[in-house]
């Protein structure tokens, strides 16, 4: 006979057409052990992972959010007062530029003889209807004047000095100088001459905008030796006007 079956204990009895029967026994607690609690505890791990990412990936989002969103950034005085110059200089160059464009324009709309150039003496150069001699007063002086032979080239230094008081006040143009010996001329810059024609148009000189001093540089080919070259700056405003001429002579030896 089989043993009696205890309490604290699961039987089996496992049974068989061609074998005796076989008789087990486990304990309740291991059983109970097996089928609920390892069980119960493998779902819980399951939940907290699951939990936890996501979570995790809630709190990425949120974070991305953050970063992404534009950062309100204070802006101290000295910064404000900054872009107020700015903006103030903007604006002057601004009115200083329609002031330009509208003389242009007025000078380009007005009917006028082709005799009436003021500049009677200046064949090389295209005139405008109106354009003025703006020489006098002088706004700009040349001084520390200087022609050097520097390699094969000869270079003719200079400095610009914008003579109007107003510490605010810039000179702005077009810049030329001209090189002339008895049989040829030359012009600086050297791309000066329009394209195609045999003539100079005012605003193909040498961009030059300054406050107090410019410095000039103008590079020519060297003259035959005992050549007796001239040399003629010349200054146009934007809007085509004269600024400026002033000549200096030069012995090659």
């Amino acid at each position: 006979m089989f043993p009696k079956p205890r309490k604290d204990k699961f039987t089996f009895i496992f049974n068989t057409e061609n074998a005796a029967p076989k008789y087990f026994e486990i304990d309740r607690a291991r059983l109970i052990n097996y089928l609920i609690i390892i069980p119960t505890g493998f779902l819980l791990i399951f939940v907290a992972f699951f939990s936890f990412t996501f979570f995790s990936n809630e709190t990425n989002k949120e974070t991305n959010i953050k970063i992404n969103r534009p950062v309100e950034k204070k802006i101290s005085p000295s910064e404000i007062n900054k872009t107020t110059n700015e903006l103030s200089e903007l604006q002057k160059k601004y009115a200083e530029l329609q002031a330009q464009n509208q003389e242009l324009t007025t000078k380009l709309t007005t009917n006028y003889e082709k005799n009436s150039s003021a500049f009677p003496d200046f064949s090389l150069f295209t005139t405008l209807p109106n354009q003025k001699d703006k020489t006098t007063p002088p706004l700009i002086k040349i001084n520390e004047f200087k022609i050097a032979q520097e390699g094969n080239e000869l270079h003719f230094h200079a400095n610009l000095l914008n003579t109007i008081q107003d510490e605010n006040s810039k000179i702005s143009g077009h810049l030329f100088v001209i090189m002339k010996t008895d049989n040829a001329l030359w012009v600086y810059p050297q791309n000066a001459f329009s394209k195609n024609k045999t003539t100079i148009n005012y605003n193909s000189g040498e961009p030059v905008l300054f406050a107090r001093l410019r410095l000039v540089d103008a590079k020519f080919p060297i003259p035959a030796q005992n050549a007796h070259p001239l040399f003629k700056v010349l200054l146009f405003s934007r809007s085509g006007d004269l600024l400026h001429k002033e000549v200096f002579p030069y012995e090659v030896k």
